[in-house]
């Protein structure tokens, strides 16, 4: 496809300007070989749609340039008019005593004979040289390309032959006669006609069309592409935060494109026979042409993959298959950026030498006010204060509306009932904030909004996760990016709701979010167990409910100047001390009274309900910028721990059904909370049933509501992959969930409890 667009410019000159490949040795004039020259002449007449002339005047000498479709012979008549200069009487088309050009051939087109004429009456001319005259017209070339006869001539504007036509006038009346069989030498009836020619005055309407061609060509497509399309891409680019910033994109290239195509295109149109000899000019016009012709071919490739990146990102059921296409349309559109450059550096250079210099100066201006542009968009400093966003001419009660919705939030109201009442508004959650993005064009897609309202979305901003049931890559988003969703700002959401983290109301503290890294338990080669410790903080070791499960905190190290991607790692309360200890009592107390049945008394050590430390379970990974290699190759202290964000698991007591998990890795952390509340209520609703109330309600000392908390038809279905055992986090938890599920059979197991497959 994209040679075939390459070569249409080409084609197109090749075929309507001259023959690529004609060979002009085998053509003779009167006798002689035939010169090749059938440059380009200034100026333009079109006597019908099948004969046209070019013609030239300097101080001394008249060339015309004429092109023709094939036919048997054809004159051109000077001073043609209706007068009879002799008799001084009107006769249509009639030849007495003008100047005429016969034009004939005699066996093939190859061989051409050009006679200097003068008409002996109204339908019969002589030669010149019958009358005492001479042969004044000279051939400068001839050739014959696609059936399209062309024939360049040249004499005198004044010579002494008394029968040829002085070009003293500024107007002549040029007749033409053409015959396209063999009937005769009576013209009257054939093709005919007469056409007034400026021969001096270039102020034709076709001269000034030529001239208007060409001013335009050197003016329109110098702004367009000296400067004008830096706007278009820094809309593109930079101004991503307005709601039609795609829109503008398009429509300056667009219309930047369209003058690009008539201009270039006329220009090739008036300049056929100049291009056909354009091996004779400088390498940099050849340079110039060539390059123009590559900007032309992938204009329109551009231009196709541009329309369908906006239509496929404006749309609800867009694909995420799109992003090949838009990193193609990227980098296409920066390489037809700089080769116009270069274009327009050459055209000056071609056009107005003397405007070189200044013409560079203005480069180097472009340049380093982009690349100030470009270092503000990475690089620029959160200086935007966050403020309620504020609509004009909207309906009176849309405070209203935001104030319902933020309290809702912050009351624990599910997600997926709130997007069901709000249907209007496109919000979204990120650390402690709400953002209504309701009017934002996202760069990557309409749908990529659809798919994260009401979730909070730091884990797919800053790069961590990808979006989930979207194929695309994890994206870092900008300092610029941060700014603009400031300007988006509802209210806030109370991170506090969650009893995970305890502290002092009235306790001030600058660097509160600061955990030392305190000790580090190895799982396996590349994973383990990171130990922080706060000063400021203090971490609940129980959680009443499920609905805390799967929150995730942000850690970036503190103090160090090094930028790394900010990634969510999920709280594991599991796999605290606390509840290790707390689960083996479990265990024991559950074997003594199921199994065993020796009934030994529940004797629960004491247990901190307060520590000031938080772990994590981390995986290294070996990608650049990325936080986990950090934590496990270096030895540093300080980390700025914030959280817990989310909506985690988005479980509640009512949760019921089936539930699917499909996990790889450090994926099932999340999940091990669950497994690890799982395997409580397994305990307490056996205990329930097969002892008494009392018993159960001894191991349940966090006042856990086991019997109503999830339906009764609750399943958690895992399916997961690990490269090996020692990578299958939370082994000793499902074995133990495995173990009372088997040892007790499905039938006890799944009333009020819920089924785990793995």
């Amino acid at each position: 496809m994209n040679i075939v667009i390459f070569i249409l410019p080409i084609v197109y000159a090749c075929i309507d300007s001259f023959d690529c490949f004609t060979d002009s040795s085998r053509f003779t004039c009167n006798g002689e070989p035939c010169p090749g020259n059938l440059t380009e002449l200034d100026n333009f007449v079109t006597f019908t749609n099948n004969l046209s002339m070019y013609y030239q005047l300097d101080a001394n000498n008249i060339t015309l340039l004429f092109e023709l479709q094939l036919c048997q012979r054809f004159a051109i008549v000077f001073n043609y008019t209706k007068m009879n200069e002799i008799n001084k009487t009107y006769d249509e088309y009639d030849i007495t005593g003008k100047d005429i050009i016969f034009f004939s051939w005699a066996q093939t087109y190859d061989d051409l004979y050009v006679n200097d004429n003068i008409g002996a009456s109204a339908t019969a001319f002589i030669w010149d040289e019958q009358k005492g005259g001479y042969q004044s017209w000279h051939i400068l070339g001839y050739a014959i390309i696609n059936e399209t006869i062309r024939i360049k001539i040249t004499r005198a504007i004044h010579t002494d032959d008394n029968e040829d036509y002085q070009f003293s006038y500024q107007f002549v009346d040029i007749g033409y006669l053409i015959v396209y069989d063999k009937e005769g030498l009576v013209y009257r009836n054939y093709n005919r006609g007469v056409v007034t020619v400026d021969l001096y005055n270039l102020d034709s309407e076709a001269e000034k069309y030529e001239q208007f061609t060409d001013e335009g060509h050197s003016i329109f497509l110098f702004i367009f592409w000296s400067f004008m399309s830096d706007i278009g891409i820094f809309f593109g680019r930079q101004l991503k935060s307005y709601p039609k910033y795609a829109k503008v994109h398009g429509m300056i290239f667009l219309f930047q494109s369209i003058v690009t195509y008539i201009f270039a295109f006329s220009k090739i149109e008036y300049n056929k026979l100049k291009i056909q000899e354009i091996y004779y000019y400088d390498g940099l016009v050849i340079a110039h042409f060539i390059v123009g012709v590559l900007i032309l071919s992938f204009l329109l490739l551009q231009l196709m993959m541009g329309m369908i990146v906006k239509n496929n990102l404006e749309s609800l059921n867009g694909s995420n298959k799109i992003y090949k296409v838009k990193r193609i349309h990227f980098y296409l559109g920066y390489f037809i950026y700089f080769v116009t450059k270069a274009q327009v550096a050459m055209g000056v250079h071609i056009q107005r030498p003397d405007l070189l210099i200044p013409f560079y100066y203005f480069y180097v201006f472009l340049f380093f006010t982009k690349m100030s542009i470009e270092i503000l968009y990475y690089y620029e400093v959160s200086i935007i204060p966050r403020h309620r966003i504020t609509y004009q001419y909207v309906e009176l009660d849309k405070n209203q509306i935001y104030e319902n919705l933020i309290d809702k939030i912050n009351q624990n109201v599910p997600r997926n009932q709130l997007v069901k009442e709000y249907q209007k508004l496109n919000y979204i959650i990120l650390r402690e904030a709400i953002y209504d993005v309701s009017d934002f064009n996202h760069p990557g897609g309409q749908y990529i909004l659809e798919r994260i309202t009401g979730r909070e979305i730091g884990r797919y901003f800053y790069g961590g996760f990808p979006i989930q049931n979207l194929n695309i890559k994890m994206h870092i988003h900008t300092q610029f990016a941060i700014n603009y969703i400031e300007t988006r700002y509802l209210g806030d959401y109370r991170n506090d709701n969650c009893p995970l983290l305890y502290y002092e109301e009235n306790t001030s503290q600058i660097d509160k979010y600061v955990w030392k890294f305190e000790q580090y338990i190895p799982f396996a080669q590349d994973v383990g167990l990171f130990i922080f410790k706060s000063h400021f903080f203090q971490v609940r070791q129980f959680l009443k409910g499920v609905q805390w499960f799967g929150r995730y905190f942000y850690i970036k190290p503190f103090g160090t100047g090094i930028k790394l991607a900010e990634r969510p790692y999920s709280i594991v309360m599991s796999y605290t001390h606390s509840a290790i200890l707390k689960r083996q009592q479990l265990l024991d107390f559950f074997k003594s009274q199921v199994i065993e049945q020796d009934f030994q008394p529940f004797s629960p050590q004491q247990q901190a309900t307060l520590s000031d430390e938080i772990n994590f379970v981390v995986k290294r990974c070996d990608f650049s910028n990325n936080m986990s290699r950090f934590l496990h190759g270096t030895g540093h202290k300080p980390y700025e721990i914030t959280g817990p964000y989310g909506f985690g698991l988005e479980l509640d007591a009512l949760s019921d059904g089936i539930h699917y998990a499909f996990v790889q890795g450090t994926g099932i952390l999340p999940f091990l909370d669950l497994i690890d509340y799982l395997l409580k209520k397994a305990i307490y609703t056996i205990l329930h049933d097969q002892r008494s109330k009392e018993v159960a309600d001894c191991i349940n000392d966090n006042n856990e509501e086991y019997l109503t908390t999830l339906g009764p038809d609750f399943q958690l279905i895992i399916h997961a992959a690990f490269s090996d055992i020692a990578h299958l986090y939370g082994l000793p938890i499902i074995q133990d969930l495995l173990f009372i599920y088997y040892d007790q059979g499905p039938q006890q197991y799944s009333r009020g409890v819920g089924k785990l497959y793995g």
